[in-house]
């Protein structure tokens, strides 16, 4: 389903829309102890010249006041930024406040299109994400209410740039492009302004999907012998190597918050494993009467995980709900998008405290 939904991306088909973030809150627990100017690209060492990003800002959205989590409700409380199809919106949803509806208090982000690819910086307060604007999609930064929009990328109509992550210091972004090869291939770029973009792999097939540990490791996914593998590298794009690789599709990698571990989606399962690649727990959905759990995002103090799953017919996806349960799958409870409701399409959730202040 990863190689379908990337074909898709690359022929610039349409993916979820509409930002949403929910404040939840869970017990605390103990955690799982583990066993402008112009874009220049460097590949080695050429550089090439490509169409420059502005540093025009575009509208901002409306300001508001995020919802605060209940006192007390543990280490885990905060919020879980995701998207929606439907809409074009930040949104944001507190379960115990039922001033803005079941549906939350939309937000709209003028001129984008298509959102996706969300992740809170290190901070909390800033969000990175990709959309579609002037025919392709390009990477923006935005304070988590919207405000303060910003383009990072302006690479042409034909260039797909998109899965943004955050350095763990917040100083850069990783991200994959087609900018140089329509399979896509991972860059970094500074997060604070428009600027050089620098090629971290170069591969026949696609790389995507980064994601950047505490311990500076990029973890990504490749696709080769039919299937896309787990691979791991330095910041600097050097000792590439697999971490998993079982002739199944691997995809969608996060980072335990200690850089320790890491789960991913597989087979339709969640599976968490240790740097040295020994298994931790496989998480299904089964629980929750759904199936095709995928797209997994660690609580900030690790003692949790949120992650898609499906409630509708096996092949079809167009009921697709947000899950949350402790580390060994226990627990579970649907967060978005509930059993039984109508039709949602919920995607790439990411999960960070709401530490604004």
């Amino acid at each position: 389903m990863r190689r379908m939904e990337r074909a898709r991306r690359l022929m610039g088909a349409g993916g979820a829309v509409g930002l949403v973030v929910l404040a939840i809150g869970v017990g605390a627990v103990a955690p799982m102890t583990p066993s402008s100017a112009q874009v220049s690209v460097s590949v080695s060492s050429t550089t090439t010249t490509l169409p420059g990003a502005t540093t025009t800002t575009l509208p901002a959205a409306t300001t508001t006041t995020l919802p605060t989590p209940l006192p007390g409700a543990g280490d885990s409380a905060g919020w879980v930024v995701y998207t929606a199809r439907g809409s074009t919106a930040l949104v944001q949803h507190d379960p115990h406040d039922a001033s803005c509806g079941s549906g939350g208090c939309f937000i709209p982000f003028e001129g984008l299109t298509l959102v996706r690819d969300l992740a809170f910086s290190p901070d909390g307060s800033r969000l990175v994400f990709s959309a579609k604007v002037d025919g392709g999609f390009n990477i923006y930064t935005s304070l988590v209410n919207g405000d303060n929009l910003m383009r990072l990328t302006s690479t042409g109509v034909s260039v797909v740039n998109d899965s943004p992550a955050w350095s763990p210091d917040g100083s850069k972004i990783v991200f994959q492009s087609t900018m140089h090869h329509r399979a896509g291939e991972i860059y970094t770029m500074g997060a604070s302004s428009p600027g050089p973009a620098r090629r971290l792999t170069k591969n026949v097939l696609p790389d995507d999907q980064p994601a950047w540990s505490k311990n500076n490791e990029i973890a990504f996914t490749r696709w080769r012998d039919g299937n896309t593998d787990i691979f791991v590298m330095n910041q600097n794009g050097q000792g590439q190597k697999a971490l998993v690789a079982t002739g199944l599709d691997e995809s969608d990698p996060d980072w335990y918050p200690a850089g320790n571990m890491l789960a991913f989606s597989v087979n339709r399962r969640v599976d968490i494993i240790r740097r040295d690649g020994t298994k931790v727990a496989s998480i299904k959905a089964d629980a929750v009467g759904m199936w095709d759990a995928r797209q997994p995002t660690f609580s900030p103090d690790g003692t949790r995980i949120a992650f898609v799953a499906d409630s509708g017919d096996y092949f079809d996806h167009t009921a697709v709900h947000i899950v949350t349960s402790y580390l060994d799958g226990t627990g579970m409870r649907v967060i978005a998008g509930r059993a039984g409701s109508s039709p949602s399409t919920l995607a790439d959730p990411d999960w960070q405290p709401n530490n604004l202040g």
